[in-house]
């Protein structure tokens, strides 16, 4: 699926972050240390994203639930769950993530996607190759940790990740 970018709108997305759950324990919840990792990365992300349209999306997962929480307090907007980006969906059809791109690309400037290293690293190498036709090897997403993708250019930046 080829995502569409034009520039015929103000409110275009302009930017995917796609950040990783905090660290979670046996039950699938977030541990304190996690919630602690959650919180200072949701900090960060809010001071790095400027443009005000914002839409904060989560895997289904406890821990991404818990980890979106964090993002959306932060970012004030409420956090949405979106199956795509869950286990095992969007790690087999990066596809998914397109179409919720697709749906978003004149709604916000920013898409902030909570997910899974699985399924990150496999939607950033599909989006990238298949829009970009860059050739990029699975980034390397450590727990609680944010990525920033412009829709422009295609570069990948790494904007923060916790103390840990």
């Amino acid at each position: 699926m080829k995502l569409e970018i034009g520039n015929s709108s103000e409110k275009q997305l302009k930017s995917v972050y796609l950040v990783r759950h905090g660290e979670y324990g046996s039950n699938g919840s977030l541990t304190v240390n996690g919630m602690q990792n959650s919180s200072e990365i949701s900090y960060q992300l809010a001071i790095s994203i400027k443009d005000e349209t914002r839409a904060v999306f989560v895997s289904p997962a406890l821990r991404t639930v818990e980890t979106g929480f964090f993002v959306a307090h932060a970012l004030k907007v409420q956090r949405k769950i979106e199956a795509a980006l869950g286990l095992p969906e969007g790690q087999k059809n990066p596809q998914g993530i397109m179409s919720l791109m697709q749906a978003y690309r004149y709604q916000v400037q920013n898409l902030i996607l909570v997910t899974h290293f699985e399924v990150a690293g496999k939607f950033t190498k599909y989006l990238l190759k298949n829009v970009y036709e860059l050739d990029m090897k699975i980034l390397p997403f450590g727990t609680a940790e944010a990525w920033q993708i412009d829709m422009k250019t295609g570069d990948v930046t790494h904007i923060c990740a916790s103390a840990k």
